[in-house]
């Protein structure tokens, strides 16, 4: 983890959610601190998570 970009550390959060169940995420300005491709990658990983379902506040 230490080497990877604050999108891929982003990414890999979500990913941990949704292979350990979660049904609820909750994200805080989860892009605040990430460039405009880094956003991208966690932005289609929050589109994706719509897409499938979970809901969004």
């Amino acid at each position: 983890m230490g080497t990877l970009s604050g999108g891929e550390r982003q990414s890999v959060a979500i990913a941990r959610a949704v292979h350990f169940g979660a049904r609820v995420l909750i994200l805080d300005e989860p892009t605040s601190a990430l460039g405009v491709k880094q956003a991208g990658v966690v932005l289609r990983y929050v589109a994706q998570a719509r897409d499938r379902g979970w809901g969004s506040c």
